[in-house]
């Protein structure tokens, strides 16, 4: 975890020492162009003193040229002193930036993965140790699995990589395509259970750690189209019952029945597709009596 006033003190520090270096190269500049002058002109008055001593070029010209290339000389002397303390500067600054950076990363926590904390993560200015939290948890949510535990009599029937139906109480509506990734080999006495692990198939965007599912072992893998379909009501058949033309059921509501009329579609094994009708949950009586009607009393068998 990253202390933010030293990332953006290090931030700073980086301008101030690229500003500097900028100051530093445009003095350099300056020590250059002064010193091709001073060059041209000592040239220069090399020539007009040759000149002078032959008596074709006035002392007083040659005097002020060389008073010239003294002004000129003093200058590079000063630029060159400017652009030392500017490199002197710029590594001042350099070392600083180091020092901040090795803060920084002193200051940060790095994941041998990649993936996203769960859990409370850590703020800025907290302290950390191993202790912190219970440890700092990283989880890749890309590769989440289903434990389940399956009764020992039924482990014959898992089969590796066999294909499972997995539904999420975060997702009611919604059901995801798996297959049996790992069965652990150990069974809880206590229990009479082997953990078995699920990999989903389809995409688990949303899913989080610890939620709440359920999982369904197939004898062959679902349409992949099919399974993504809106999950429909059934009716048990032997809660259908008929009261003059129409199909109806009896909800139980306390000790009495509310007498529904419903709208079935095809019919799936021992159930039919309820189109219109109660919502799902609902407490009916099974095989009820021709003499039942609505309002009749009745008594649930806990």
């Amino acid at each position: 975890m990253s202390d933010t006033g030293s990332f953006f003190v290090s931030a700073e520090a980086i301008v101030d020492v690229r500003v500097a270096s900028a100051k530093a190269a445009g003095t350099r500049a300056r020590v250059a162009v002064a010193s091709s002058e001073l060059q041209e002109l000592t040239l220069r008055a090399d020539r007009e003193h040759k000149l002078v001593e032959a008596g074709l070029y006035p002392s007083g010209s040659a005097d002020d040229l060389i008073a010239r290339i003294a002004s000129v000389k003093q200058g590079v002397l000063a630029a060159q002193a400017e652009a030392d303390a500017a490199d002197a500067q710029v590594k001042a600054l350099d070392s600083r930036t180091r020092e901040l950076r090795t803060r920084l990363k002193d200051m940060s926590i790095f994941s041998p993965i990649s993936g996203t904390i769960v859990g409370r993560p850590p703020q800025p200015g907290e302290y950390m140790d191993p202790q912190f939290n219970g440890g700092l948890r990283i989880a890749d949510l890309s590769q989440l699995f289903v434990e389940v535990d399956v009764p020992e009599a039924k482990l014959g029937s898992i089969k590796a990589d066999g294909p499972v139906e997995i539904l999420l109480d975060a997702f009611p509506d919604k059901r995801f395509r798996g297959e049996v990734k790992e069965v652990l080999p150990e069974v809880d006495r206590g229990k009479a259970t082997v953990s078995v692990r699920v990999a989903f198939l389809d995409d688990n965007t949303g899913v989080l750690p610890e939620m709440a599912a359920r999982v369904s072992f197939l004898t062959h893998a679902e349409d992949p189209t099919a399974i993504h379909e809106l999950p429909k009501k059934m009716l048990p058949s032997s809660a259908i019952a008929e009261r003059g033309a129409s199909k109806v059921i009896f909800v139980v509501e306390t000790s009495k029945v509310r007498m529904v009329k419903v709208k079935l579609g095809p019919k799936a094994g021992t159930s039919f597709e309820l189109i219109e009708g109660p919502p799902a949950g609902t407490v009916l009586v099974a095989d009820p009596p021709p003499t039942l009607n609505d309002g009749g009393r009745v008594k649930v068998n806990q």
